[in-house]
């Protein structure tokens, strides 16, 4: 149990990935630092990340010929955003991205999949899975550093009021096992406690659409208090309405869950998505998560996802839990498909031979999807269809920040010694996040948070 008044140099609310780096490079920095955690186990929505990051230059770019730039990120990221994020923020991310990804590998001995991926959005791969597609063994090695650097992380704690005195931060009260706890700050405070995508009430005030009918595929922690701490401070927020979700979730089962492995590494790339009601093609599985999201919103009812046994061998991943589970399932040909789920079984045929013809020539007349090399005609059996609809991913708006990381008020001024980073914060995403962007925006934008909280 905490004594009832701690005192530190920095405090870090929230031990994801934001919160962890900060912690690790301002110790580094020299100050001393505590973590307090609401939550009986560290890492928040991190811990059940793919752990996927996006990443520019890397050598396993340049070893498989993969040609990108910080500029062509840039101008994904910004285009997914709808142009509604900070144009400087977004650049310190994309230049950050190679030596944060290095960071991974030589601080923290993490291994990454040799094949880099390419999810909607992005014009080339740069998508970097690690080895076991577990976003826990990068956060795990991050828990371990700061045990090693001596940094207390205090679980089960909730940061209720941040309290400001001449305009600064001065300190926090919590709630540490059922007792009041103040926490005095000497140098600064650094919010970095996630989302709000389980958070209904709040969500669905900015978004009619994401009511209670809508499942997420955030930890049940994952709401509003904190942001709204910080609103009541004076902080100003950005981009509030943002909320993106994904689009490659089943309605099969409840949270993030097995079905995002099939969805996003094996239908979007390497197979199509099924409308109900027209027994057609409906979007471009290969756009980005919102412009696919609202597209299935569209249809007012799940669509399938489809893929056959070659999708299946060239995504190269083990779905023999999904496929157990009933989530994903298999079937011996499209005629079973089509009588399963009550498609037009003609048009349904018609419309997979249409798009197998648009693989072979390279072009999608339809929709526009981005053709490669490994993409091929849907013909192999068995045929695996898995029911899906969108959950709640993230949200991206969040508090105002400038490049220091430092939180901004009503008057675009910084609020004295206060920080924040990760998914609590908005200005970097805009209408949209492309896969494998938000790990590189908690790393990139905690170890700046975390360095100038230490000064």
């Amino acid at each position: 149990m905490m004594d009832g008044i701690k005192k530190t140099d920095v405090l870090i609310v929230g031990s994801g990935y934001a919160g962890l780096s900060a912690a690790i490079e301002a110790r580094l920095a020299g100050a001393s630092v505590l973590i307090v955690e609401k939550m009986a186990a560290p890492g928040g929505n991190s811990i059940i990340s793919d752990g996927g990051i996006a990443a520019v230059h890397t050598d396993e770019q340049n070893a498989q010929g993969i040609t990108d730039s910080v500029e062509l990120m840039v101008a994904d990221m910004r285009k997914a955003a709808q142009y509604r994020s900070d144009p400087q923020l977004v650049q310190r991310v994309c230049e950050e991205s190679r030596r944060v990804f290095e960071w991974t590998k030589d601080f923290f001995d993490m291994h990454y999949r040799p094949r880099i991926e390419i999810f909607g959005g992005h014009s080339v791969p740069r998508c970097h899975t690690p080895t076991s597609v577990k976003g826990v063994d990068l956060l795990l090695k991050m828990v371990k550093k700061c045990e090693e650097l001596g940094i207390p992380l205090i679980k089960k704690c909730s940061v209720t009021k941040i309290n400001i005195e001449d305009d600064r931060v001065i300190g926090v009260e919590a709630e540490h096992d059922g007792e009041v706890v103040q926490i005095m700050i000497d140098k600064a405070l650094v919010i970095a406690s996630g989302g709000f995508g389980a958070d209904v009430e709040f969500r669905k005030k900015l978004d009619g659409r994401l009511d209670e009918s809508v499942g997420t595929t955030n930890k049940l922690s994952a709401d509003s208090s904190l942001l709204q701490e910080c609103m009541r401070i004076g902080a100003q927020t950005v981009d509030l309405d943002c909320i993106q979700c994904g689009p490659w979730a089943s309605i099969d089962e409840k949270g993030f869950g097995l079905g995002p492995l099939f969805g996003d590494y094996v239908v979007f790339p390497y197979g199509i998505l099924i409308s109900r009601k027209t027994s057609r093609r409906f979007v471009n599985e290969l756009a980005d998560r919102k412009i696919i999201s609202d597209k299935m919103f569209d249809q007012n009812e799940w669509v399938l996802g489809l893929a056959d046994a070659q999708g299946m061998d060239t995504g190269g991943w083990d779905l023999s839990l999904a496929i157990k589970r009933n989530i994903v399932r298999p079937f011996a040909s499209l005629e079973q498909i089509a009588d399963e789920f009550g498609l037009d079984e003609a048009v349904f045929s018609d419309e997979v031979s249409r798009y197998n013809a648009m693989m072979l020539k390279g072009k999608d007349d339809d929709f526009d999807k981005m053709i490669t090399q490994d993409m091929k005609p849907i013909t192999q059996p068995p045929f695996y269809i898995m029911r899906m609809w969108p959950k709640v991913h993230t949200t991206l708006g969040g508090l105002k920040i400038d490049l220091q990381a430092r939180v901004l008020n009503m008057e675009n001024r910084p609020i004295l010694k206060l920080f924040a980073a990760g998914e609590v914060t908005g200005g970097i995403h805009g209408a949209s996040r492309l896969g494998s962007c938000a790990i590189t925006e908690c790393l990139v934008m905690g170890r700046i948070a975390g360095q100038n909280a230490a000064k």
